[in-house]
């Protein structure tokens, strides 16, 4: 989780910079603005390739042990079944 909350942190600042030099109308500027922006914007994609493989690991996770769950609770209503008889 400490690795999600870290990816969200930086996507929010990548994307704080991205979009603030978008609206103030630094990127082209200069090419050297142009040479950031792009460095950023690709930095970006790649960081929120990886928040979304690190949620889809966590919702898998999260399905994993619901899935344990209910089967645990099915064998304690079967071993209770068998008991009663």
């Amino acid at each position: 989780m400490e690795t999600v909350n870290k990816l969200l942190k930086e996507l929010t600042l990548d994307f704080g910079y991205i979009f603030g030099a978008v609206n103030q109308g630094r990127v082209f500027e200069s090419d050297t603005n142009m040479r950031d922006f792009l460095h950023r914007s690709q930095a970006f994609q790649i960081k929120l390739g990886d928040f979304t493989k690190h949620v889809e690991q966590l919702q898998i996770q999260s399905e994993k042990e619901q899935t344990l769950e209910r089967l645990n609770k099915l064998i304690e209503f079967l071993e209770r079944q068998v008991d009663a008889q």
